[in-house]
C-alpha cells in the first residue's frame, strides 16, 4: 500500500458516536490510518481538545444525540430510531460527503452512514464490537435489567435462550423499519436487519476473538486490537499519594455509567483500600483514602492497581485486561451486559448486578487476589500480540478496501 502514502492523500471522514469510549477509539484508529489518508473528524464539543491534540481537523454534520440514546437504551426505549430523525442525519451526511469530496468514511455506531456511503459511492470502514456482528459465535443474553428478565429467568436455560433469540430477531427487524422506508424512497439496495446497517465495505471488529469469537467471517471482516486512548502525561502525582501498604481499586464509570451504582464503596470496610476514581464529577465517593481525578493516564497507575471497577465499557475493561487486572462491572445498558458476558466466560471479570449489598466486600476481596493469574496473563499476552501485528493488519484492511467496489 506504499502508493497511498503520498502528499495527495484521499480524504477520510470519521463519524464517531459521541460517547467517550467510541470517540476516542476512533481517534486511536485514525492515528494508524493517517499515513494513508487525510483525516477529518465529526466535531464534538466534548472531545474537540483530544482531536486538536492529535493534529486532526474537524467538520460539522448532524448526528445522533448520544445523551438521548444512552438514556433511552437504558430503559429499552428505541424511539430515537425514528424515520424523521434518521432521514435528516442521512441527508446531512450525504451533503457533507459530497461537499468535502471525501473518498472514504469511517463510522462507529453511525447507522445511517451505510446509506450515505452507498448513495455517494464512497468506501466505508465500519468499526464494530464483536457482540454486534451477525457472525458472533455466542448468543446474546437478555440483559439483567430487562423488564422480562426475572420472569424468563425462571424458565429452563434452553427455553430462556430460545425465547430470547426469537425476541431479538423480532427486535432487530422492527428497528430496521425506518431504514427500509428510507432505502426504498432513496432507491438504495434493500436490507433486512438493523445489524446489516452497521456493516461496511470493510468491517473492523474492535475486540479479541477469544472474548468475542465469530463464525465463518467473510473476507472483508478483520479483528483489530482493542482500541483505547492513551492520555499524554504521567501518573506520578497519583502514585506518590497512595499508601503502598494497601491494595488499590481503580474506579471509572466512563461517560455512560452510574456512579451511584458504586456508592457501596463509601462503606467503612473499604477504607483499607486506596480508591482512585476517574470522572466522578459529583464526588459520589469520598474519604481520605479516595483520590479523585477527571481523567487518568493509567499506564503507570495500573502497575499498582489490583482491581478495576467500572461500567463494563470496552475502553476501561480492555485497559485493565492489557495490564492483567480483573474487572468488576456495574452495567448501565445492554451492550455493557454483552461485554460482561465475555469477561465472565473467560474468568477475567464479574458482574456486580446480582451481588447483594452484604456480599460486595467478599467479591472485591476475592478479586483483588486474581491479578496476573493464568487467565488474565493469557488475555494480556493476546492483546499485546494483536497490537504488535496491527501494522500488518492495516495493510490487509486497505488492500481489501481498495480492491473492492463500494458495497450496494
Amino acid at each position: 500500500m506504499q502508493h497511498l502514502k503520498n502528499s495527495n492523500k484521499a480524504l477520510l471522514l470519521v463519524f464517531p458516536y459521541n460517547v467517550m469510549a467510541h470517540y476516542l477509539r476512533c481517534l486511536q484508529l485514525a492515528k494508524h490510518l493517517s499515513p494513508y489518508f487525510h483525516i477529518k473528524f465529526l466535531y464534538s464539543a466534548r472531545y474537540h481538545s483530544f482531536v486538536v491534540q492529535e493534529g486532526f481537523e474537524t467538520f460539522e454534520c448532524a448526528t445522533l444525540d448520544a445523551d438521548k440514546v444512552q438514556a433511552s437504551v437504558g430503559s429499552f426505549d428505541f424511539s430515537w430510531l425514528n424515520e424523521r430523525d434518521l432521514e435528516h442525519i442521512y441527508k446531512e451526511q450525504l451533503k457533507t460527503i459530497e461537499r468535502l469530496n471525501a473518498s472514504a468514511v469511517l463510522g462507529d455506531m453511525s447507522p445511517t452512514l451505510k446509506m450515505a456511503a452507498e448513495k455517494t459511492g464512497v468506501r466505508y470502514f465500519s468499526l464494530i464490537n464483536g457482540y454486534m456482528s451477525r457472525y458472533y459465535a455466542y448468543r446474546r443474553r437478555m440483559p439483567r435489567n430487562h423488564p422480562l428478565y426475572k420472569l424468563f429467568n425462571l424458565l429452563p436455560t434452553s427455553l430462556f435462550q430460545y425465547f430470547t433469540n426469537i425476541g431479538e430477531q423480532m427486535f432487530f427487524h422492527d428497528m430496521h423499519r425506518p431504514f427500509s422506508k428510507i432505502r426504498k424512497r432513496e432507491k438504495l439496495s434493500p436490507k433486512h436487519s438493523y445489524m446489516q446497517e452497521l456493516e461496511g465495505d470493510v468491517n473492523l471488529i474492535c475486540d479479541l476473538p477469544h472474548l468475542f469469537p465469530q463464525n465463518n467471517l467473510p473476507l472483508n471482516y478483520f479483528f483489530i486490537p482493542p482500541l483505547y486512548y492513551h492520555l499524554k502525561g504521567e501518573d506520578d502525582e497519583i502514585i506518590d499519594n497512595l499508601d503502598r501498604a494497601k491494595k488499590t481499586l481503580f474506579v471509572s464509570m466512563g461517560s455512560t455509567g452510574s456512579w451511584q451504582g458504586v456508592a457501596f464503596l463509601n462503606g467503612a470496610a473499604y477504607h483499607k483500600y486506596n480508591i482512585v476514581t476517574a470522572g466522578d464529577n459529583e464526588k459520589v465517593l469520598t474519604g481520605k483514602h479516595v483520590f479523585s481525578y477527571p481523567f487518568i493516564n493509567s499506564s503507570k497507575l495500573f502497575s499498582m492497581t489490583d482491581v478495576v471497577i467500572c461500567h463494563g465499557g470496552n475502553g476501561t475493561a480492555y485497559q485493565a485486561l492489557s495490564c492483567g487486572i480483573p474487572v468488576l462491572c456495574k452495567t448501565a445498558h445492554l451492550e455493557q451486559d454483552y461485554n460482561v458476558d465475555g469477561l465472565e466466560r473467560l474468568g477475567v471479570g464479574k458482574s456486580l448486578e446480582e451481588v447483594s449489598n452484604k456480599d460486595y466486600m467478599k467479591v472485591v476481596e476475592e478479586w483483588t487476589q486474581k491479578k496476573d493469574n493464568k487467565d488474565l496473563l493469557f488475555i494480556k499476552w493476546k492483546i499485546a500480540e494483536a497490537n504488535n501485528r496491527f501494522g500488518q493488519t492495516v495493510e490487509k484492511i486497505l488492500s481489501t478496501l481498495f480492491e473492492k467496489e463500494p458495497q450496494g
